[in-house]
């Protein structure tokens, strides 16, 4: 039966490390004959620097003394290449507990390994090109200094994040805001303490809300505001924060005001 077997690569050692058998998975997967290597040590299949290290030795001390040992690492082929093994050594005890041997089991993970490699090569490469856009769009952002962007308002409508126009537009910096409800940009008396619940809940329904009206600075002026809020989903549609970018338009309040007048 074990030397049916093709996929994996099957065989005995003695107590020293010396292969005492060899089944036919071993033979395909290493291109050793079992003429060729029963009778030599097992750590043939180490790399150099591997049986520098003493790693061969190492393992049986560790399956004797736990009964069992596994591991994945490179283990070397006849012809010189490498293949990603999974090992697992099994101490053999005589009916007096002495040890008989090791039992050791080998597939050959390459195909797995390179695949995972790939697969988190992949990963690595789309996560750097989301790096790289969330910076670029930071920075975009960062440079928009005719209109207040506030990035982002969490679900409760606090303020997570501030860009350069947002200051000059509504007097306050990032470090006095992020973290603040964002109602404290409204004039209360002229807008109502509820006008900044219903704006979120608009855009929440709507998706985007688009809004004129009066905003307040820090220090207490008043400007006319054209304000879009926007919300922000995840994947299961579930409200997860809102945008919102503001933009001063007090100038051409003024400007058609002046134009009603005349006319």
């Amino acid at each position: 039966m074990v030397d049916g077997i093709e996929d994996y690569g099957i065989f005995i050692l003695a107590p020293s490390g010396v292969v005492l058998t060899w089944n036919s998975g071993a033979e395909r997967m290493q291109g050793y004959k079992a003429e060729e290597i029963v009778g030599h040590s097992a750590s043939t299949f180490y790399l150099p620097s591997d049986v520098a290290a003493g790693k061969p030795a190492l393992e049986l001390a560790m399956a004797r003394d736990d009964g069992r040992f596994e591991h994945e690492g490179w283990c070397l082929r006849k012809d010189g290449t490498c293949f990603w093994a999974r090992s697992v050594f099994v101490a053999l005890y005589d009916g007096q507990g002495g040890i008989r041997g090791f039992g050791k089991v080998t597939r050959d993970l390459t195909e797995r390994r390179t695949a995972e490699a790939r697969d988190h090569s992949e990963r690595c490469k789309a996560e750097d090109q989301l790096r790289a856009s969330q910076e670029r769009f930071r920075l975009m952002v960062e440079s928009v200094k005719d209109f207040a962007i506030i990035m982002m308002l969490d679900p409760e409508g606090r303020v997570l994040s501030w860009n350069a126009g947002a200051e000059p537009i509504d007097g306050w910096t990032a470090e006095e805001v992020i973290g603040q409800g964002f109602e404290r940009f409204y004039p209360r008396e002229e807008v109502g303490p509820e006008a900044p619940a219903r704006e979120l809940i608009a855009a929440a329904e709507l998706g985007t809300f688009e809004d004129y009206s009066w905003r307040v600075r820090k220090d207490g002026t008043r400007f006319w505001a054209n304000v879009v809020t926007k919300s922000l989903r995840d994947e299961r549609g579930v409200v997860r924060g809102f945008s919102r970018v503001t933009r001063d338009v007090t100038e051409r309040k003024q400007s058609e005001e002046e134009v009603r007048k005349a006319y």
